[in-house]
């Protein structure tokens, strides 16, 4: 599984070069956007972080509970973090390439009684 993470404020960068720089137009494509298609652009943006900050408390809220990792469960997390540190220890007990991601070969190694711990912290942390 891999994330992508947009950041907004390189629309408001895009935005800010072309009412900036007029003279740097020419040399850029133009795209005319209504209000609305913006605000689906943003909306979407909106949408993947907060679906990524909702998938990262789910790992610590299982991490805690199956390794007892000890995080604070605010999803967030990055390189060298408590969290991927924890998931990485969590990887490397199963058997699994310990790279910090959650993904399907994690998920694979789950026993029942993980996977229902698993579940029960995705109930608790997914946002609609």
């Amino acid at each position: 599984m891999s994330f992508f993470f947009v950041n907004i404020q390189i629309i408001i960068d895009i935005v800010n070069i072309i009412n900036d720089f007029p003279q740097y137009l020419s040399y850029m494509k133009k795209y005319v956007l209504s209000e609305s298609q913006v605000k689906k652009m943003v909306d979407a943006v909106i949408k993947e972080q907060t679906d990524m900050r909702s998938l990262v408390s789910t790992v610590q809220c299982f991490l805690n509970q199956v390794a007892n990792a000890k995080l604070v469960i605010d999803g967030k997390t990055g390189p060298n973090s408590q969290t991927e540190k924890a998931l990485k220890l969590f990887q490397q007990k199963k058997g699994v390439t310990p790279d910090g991601v959650w993904g399907y070969n994690t998920q694979q190694t789950l026993t029942p009684m993980e996977n229902n711990v698993w579940i029960n912290c995705r109930r608790k942390y997914e946002r609609p």
